[in-house]
């Protein structure tokens, strides 16, 4: 690993995501802006780097959604949270993470409150219409 193999990574995957959106108009895409777990792994989370590229992660995020807020869905999430520079302790810090669900038409539909991300998988599915894994854990946090 080098920083300067990641350092415009999520801008190169931001770019080629609009570009295949555009030209294919996909019923689903998943992007992932990966710069901000390593920066996070590498530097500590709420670090100074960590910051600055949440900070560039959004406004990859900010280009996405100009580009397609009328025509999709727009999830935003993390993976996981962190403390320090690892993760995977029953804390608020690792276990609390960002969702954002923009583009539903009847938000009455929609309840995050309770969220956790066993649910995303199932949410997405539920948006789409397709039945989730028989086995998966998580419940769909849009009701059709």
């Amino acid at each position: 690993y080098t920083e300067k193999a990641y350092e415009d990574v999520d801008d190169v995957v931001t770019e080629n995501a609009l570009k295949y959106l555009n030209d294919n108009r996909p019923d689903f895409m998943f992007l992932y802006l990966g710069k901000t777990d390593e920066m996070g792994h590498r530097y500590g989370w709420m670090s100074e780097k960590y910051l600055e590229t949440v900070h560039d992660a959004w406004t990859y995020i900010e280009k996405v959604y100009e580009t397609v807020k009328d025509d999709y869905i727009i999830i935003v999430t993390a993976d996981h949270g962190g403390h320090g520079r690892s993760h995977g302790e029953d804390i608020s810090e690792d276990m609390t993470i960002p969702l954002f669900i923009y583009g539903v038409q009847d938000k009455s539909k929609l309840d995050i409150e309770k969220a956790n991300i066993i649910d995303i998988a199932p949410t997405i599915c539920a948006l789409l219409g397709v039945r989730p894994g028989e086995d998966w854990e998580g419940s769909a946090l849009y009701q059709n």
